[in-house]
């Protein structure tokens, strides 16, 4: 399974020439790098279950940046070469001053934005154009995520081995056959409604804040008990020890789910239950194969959350991108 990350549109590039050139043929200018959007940051969010916290994404907005290089050539001759922009804590734009570039000739200016100083960018784009003399050249660069068309893959749980009943502070195997790219390093963890999973007992789910403080959310990103699983080819078990808890519920089952995500921060999770009973025969109850099937993407959209005009209310205004 696979899909296509959309592009992300994420700075704009000025570049203002100063009226003195250094000759009859070259300008400096001065570039900044700044949010192309609104005042509130972009980011791409994509989820499928949950994530656990050793496949949490990063760098997907402006203020995640924590470093930018810009370069300029003319075909093959290359004026500028990676030089570093600082950032201007007054309005939080990157700037820097471009010495000697010549004039009404194609320059190609190419940025890359990284996180920190991470030796991947994480945005890049390039735009070519030509500069003059005098006035103001302005220069709109679009910066994508690195990422950008790159296919996106899922693993797939394809069933579940696990007892269809089990008495009170017993123990049991469960085991998950799951799928994926050949020899990949999967990631898991187990939500349980009650008693424990060893290993992959998954703790300590955080919290968020989409719009407000009246709006919170669950992210599901575990912060401890995660395990890596490497496939053997493009197929594995999981297996793990269920330890039932000592008191039954008032529904006489505990839910559980299983959550599996790969190193592209994609997950799929799937729930399935046990009941409990007090006859207090050990290992009592039979087991049950759960076949399950592959997520299906059918679309894809996203929402850019920010008060843009004053509509005479309270309320913020949303739109859709």
């Amino acid at each position: 399974m696979s899909w296509f990350q959309p592009a992300l549109k994420a700075q704009m590039m000025e570049l203002t020439a100063d009226s003195s050139s250094t000759s009859a043929s070259t300008v400096s200018a001065t570039i900044e790098v700044y949010d192309g959007g609104s005042s509130t940051s972009r980011s791409l969010d994509r989820s499928v279950g949950f994530s656990s916290s050793s496949s949490r994404s990063t760098g997907n907005t402006f203020s995640d940046i924590g470093k930018i290089t810009v370069s300029v050539k003319q075909g093959q001759i290359s004026h500028i070469d990676n030089q570093t922009l600082s950032k201007d804590s007054s309005d939080g734009r990157w700037k820097a001053t471009l010495l000697n570039l010549p004039t009404s000739v194609t320059l190609t200016f190419s940025g890359d934005a990284y996180v920190s100083d991470n030796a991947t960018p994480t945005f890049s784009g390039t735009v070519s154009t030509s500069l003059s003399s005098t006035g103001t050249n302005i220069i709109g660069l679009t910066m994508y995520p690195v990422s950008n068309n790159t296919t996106q893959t899922f693993p797939t749980i394809t069933s579940v081995l696990r007892p269809s009943s089990m008495t009170v502070g017993d123990n049991a195997s469960i085991q998950i056959a799951v799928k994926g790219s050949t020899n990949e390093t999967l990631n898991y963890f187990f939500g349980s409604g009650g008693g424990t999973f060893n290993p992959g007992q998954g703790t300590s789910l955080e919290t968020g804040d989409a719009y407000g403080s009246d709006n919170a959310f669950v992210t599901g990103i575990c912060n401890s008990g995660s395990v890596d699983f490497t496939l053997s080819g493009t197929t594995g078990t999981i297996v793990s020890t269920y330890t039932a808890p000592t008191v039954i519920p008032s529904s006489g089952k505990v839910e559980h789910t299983i959550n599996v995500s790969n190193s592209q921060n994609n997950a799929v999770e799937v729930g399935f239950s046990i009941t409990l009973t007090n006859d207090g025969a050990s290992g009592s109850g039979t087991y049950s194969l759960e076949p399950r099937f592959a997520p299906v993407i059918t679309g894809l959209s996203g929402r850019h959350g920010g008060t843009i005009t004053d509509n005479g209310s309270s309320q913020p205004n949303y739109v859709l991108w």
